[in-house]
């Protein structure tokens, strides 16, 4: 295989080999000072970049090894040079896609194929301060032509706060004892309302490395899903817990389940009970799911490593892939949703899209989506975030009559297919909404009963505001009146909107909103979703 050298690299070996060694400080201020990977066009094809890792050696540097989504994990490939007799060592990738990637370096690498042994022996860039994760588990990250998501969904840092309560667990099936943190929203007590439930594996890499906290504190608080109680499970022997394990699922079901119904005010209800994890917590996600589908109804998986042979299974199919074509789904329906990366990812990629089929086929209620990155925590994080509204948008409309959405979705269509609303007047819209109040008693006990309601004079300048401002005077405002000023105040937010990833936010509110404003409100009043367009 022909290797690639960086036109930099290059530069400076011509510099050395003619006794400018001046040129080797030069060159590791600049990499000081504008960080690492080395990013540069492709002399040879313009359409390509060339990534070069780099590393800062010493005397007793034998070898360099990178790992990641990008570059991937082959040992073969994946091995640094040594620049001349200097302590650079380094490698050249090409590529020509964007994607976010986090990355790792082993040093005097002796550990073949053993992988948990060369794991606990990372290390990060040394000249690249953009990092993910904590502790033992940060890593850097290289970003070509875009940028993480996070931070930006969230307007203001100024939510109100959940509560992590962390608890010994000990297990008489496992016959081990483990951490359980369990995460409650702000406004939490016993005698609250009652809460979905989530459990997710890999708990202490969820609260970390994955913020669930802050995530669950901002989709609490905008009720973009309902209040829930978090379990996160840490892990004792996670390879052999979350590979078809039986007894791990006998021990959610039979023993921290009813400790957890019997502590917290949950729901019991499968459709409200959502299990979670990536990579093999994905895998294990799924397989506890099919075990006790009258439990849990909801699967979150990223990167789940659904392509993970079973022992004593001999088809070729993978066993989840196969198990959810022999299910009757009309018995065992599920809600999930998968997320994969794009990012040298097989044969995991390959075994998520087709049981993103199989679930299709089998009528489940499924959201898939692919993201440009690869097997990485860094794209975890967006994903549970994303994840756990798509669940909730999911179960809204399987909660709903069946028959009747789908006259309502139908006539919604229309709607918004034509660009047209329907031609009653706005005397006929508030007529309705005053009649319909008085059969129902909203009048009976107004201040000043038997008088005429506090009408303005004047409806003619905008009668949809006047009648918003009248019947919140008279203390009588139906939810879709609410959803009508929240839609409109939202739409004037995203005209604001200079940022795509913000605006595509946006608009899945509003259009989530409208769906629910066009359910409730009368046929005059119904509103258009927004397009995206970019």
């Amino acid at each position: 295989m022909t290797t690639i050298i960086s036109p930099k690299l290059e530069k400076l070996k011509n510099q050395l080999k003619n006794g400018n060694k001046k040129a080797l400080y030069t060159f590791l201020h600049e990499i000081k000072s504008n960080h690492t990977p080395l990013i540069e066009q492709c002399p040879a094809d313009n359409q390509y970049k060339l990534i070069t890792y780099i590393w800062l050696g010493d005397q007793n540097t034998e070898n360099v090894y990178v790992f990641g989504s990008f570059p991937g994990w082959d040992l073969s490939v994946n091995q640094l040079q040594r620049l001349l007799q200097t302590d650079i060592w380094y490698v050249t990738f090409r590529t020509d896609k964007s994607f976010i990637s986090t990355y790792y370096f082993s040093v005097n690498d002796v550990f073949e194929n053993d992988w948990i042994k060369r794991s606990e022996q990372y290390e990060i860039d040394q000249f690249n301060r953009n990092t993910f994760g904590e502790g033992t588990n940060k890593a850097s990250v290289l970003n070509i032509g875009m940028e993480v998501q996070y931070s930006s969904r969230f307007p203001s840092n100024d939510y109100p706060s959940g509560k992590i309560e962390t608890y010994s667990f000990y297990s008489s099936i496992l016959n081990n004892t483990r951490k359980i943190h369990i995460y409650t929203p702000h406004d939490y007590s016993h005698t609250s309302h009652i809460q979905e439930l989530l459990i997710v594996f890999d708990g202490n890499s969820f609260i970390n490395d994955l913020s669930i906290t802050k995530t669950l504190n901002y989709l609490i608080y905008e009720k973009e899903i309902p209040s829930c109680i978090a379990v996160t499970i840490d892990p004792v022997d996670r390879l052999e817990e979350l590979t078809y394990n039986d007894k791990m699922n006998t021990f959610l079901t039979k023993e921290l389940l009813p400790w957890i119904q019997s502590k917290y005010h949950v729901y019991q209800e499968r459709n409200h009970t959502t299990i979670a994890g990536f990579s093999l917590g994905g895998l294990a996600a799924f397989y506890a799911a099919l075990q006790n589908p009258h439990i849990f109804g909801n699967v979150l998986s990223m990167s789940g490593s659904v392509h993970w042979k079973k022992d004593d299974y001999e088809n070729a199919i993978p066993w989840i892939e196969n198990q959810i074509s022999l299910i009757d789904s009309n018995a065992t329906h599920l809600n999930t949703y998968i997320a994969v990366g794009e990012l040298k990812n097989e044969p995991l990629l390959t075994a998520n899209r087709r049981l993103y089929k199989a679930l299709e086929e089998m009528k489940h209620q499924t959201t898939y989506e692919e993201f440009q990155g690869g097997h990485d925590s860094v794209w975890w994080r967006e994903k549970l975030f994303d994840g756990l509204r798509a669940l909730e948008n999911k179960k809204e409309r399987e909660s709903m009559n069946q028959e009747e959405l789908d006259k309502k979705l139908k006539k919604q269509e229309i709607l918004v297919k034509d660009e047209k609303v329907w031609s009653y007047t706005y005397e006929d819209h508030i007529s309705s909404i005053v009649k319909e109040a008085e059969k129902k008693g909203s009048f009976d006990h107004l201040p000043g009963k038997g008088k005429p309601l506090n009408l303005d004079k004047d409806l003619s300048y905008n009668p949809e505001k006047q009648l918003y401002r009248t019947l919140a005077n008279n203390h009588v405002l139906p939810r879709w009146i609410e959803l009508s000023k929240e839609i409109d105040d939202l739409k004037e937010k995203l005209k604001e909107n200079t940022n795509t990833a913000e605006a595509a936010d946006l608009i899945r509110t509003i259009n989530k909103k409208v769906l629910e404003h066009n359910l409730l409100c009368p046929p005059s009043a119904q509103k258009m979703r927004v397009k995206m367009d970019f």
